[in-house]
């Protein structure tokens, strides 16, 4: 069952923004995820569905049946059947933005400027969106922004460890036509086991942007059986991996995350 708030109309603060959310059919976190975009004012949320199992997708239309009765034209609930991957899909979420955007020039309407990527688990504030715009709108040459988080297993505190000390696409706010000019998220990344978006912001800084990173500690729930330190060591393997693929980069740009890594 949606969430009550869900099946009400909610204004959208962000009309220029929109927010894209991955699932494999979760339907409970992806339905308290979208009433979570919905109440931070976001403009439009688009939700990628891992559809190798046709039932996936009209379940997850079924859960969020209310939210798109009631906020009419804000939500779309798309099937990914093949190539699924955490890049992927965010591209997929793009290309439809892109599809958007031409729709909107033609009728001489207002286009998205700003693209949300984050996950189910993080539980940010309306004063999170709010605090990200300003950062981005406030300089031309910021193609990204990031936040740091609180890790929380079990109602604990957990550390995340040295990869979330950049923007991540956990909750990584993406000015739309810095994308356009680099491209998507590189599914080589889901090869190495992740970090697309480091690769994504090597590149930026390449292109003359930059990116930011504020510190307002949004909540992140791990998983009851997620080991963290697994993840962690499989994700430092694949920064290594996307530092020695991009060794130009890094060397002739890369100057923010060369004082990381």
């Amino acid at each position: 069952m949606v969430p009550e708030r869900a099946t009400e109309a909610l204004m959208s603060s962000f009309k220029n923004l929109a927010v894209i959310l991955r699932t494999w059919s979760n339907n409970k976190d992806i339905a308290k995820a979208v009433v979570r975009a919905l109440n931070a004012g976001i403009g439009r949320i688009i939700v990628i569905v891992k559809d190798d199992d046709p039932s996936n997708y009209g379940n997850v239309e079924a859960w969020l049946a209310g939210a798109i009765e009631a906020n009419v034209g804000r939500i779309t609930v798309l099937p990914m059947r093949v190539g699924y991957s955490w890049s992927n899909a965010l591209n997929y979420g793009f290309d439809e933005i892109r599809r958007l955007n031409l729709a909107a020039a033609v009728r001489d309407e207002a286009q998205i400027d700003y693209v949300l990527n984050v996950s189910n688990e993080t539980l940010y504030e309306p004063s999170t969106v709010e605090a990200m715009v300003a950062e981005i709108s406030s300089d031309a040459s910021i193609g990204a922004v990031g936040t740091s988080f609180a890790g929380r297993q079990n109602g604990n505190a957990i550390d995340l460890g040295k990869s979330y000390i950049h923007p991540r696409n956990t909750m990584m706010l993406v000015r739309w036509t810095d994308y356009v000019t680099l491209g998507g998220f590189s599914p080589r990344c889901d090869q190495l086991g992740g970090q697309e978006d480091l690769d994504w912001l090597m590149r930026l800084e390449q292109k003359g942007s930059k990116w930011t990173l504020l510190d307002l500690k949004v909540p992140l729930l791990v998983g009851v059986n997620h080991h963290q330190p697994t993840k962690e060591a499989r994700e430092m393997k694949a920064i290594a991996g996307i530092l020695s693929m991009n060794a130009e980069i890094t060397a002739n740009f890369g100057k923010a995350i060369q004082r990381l890594y």
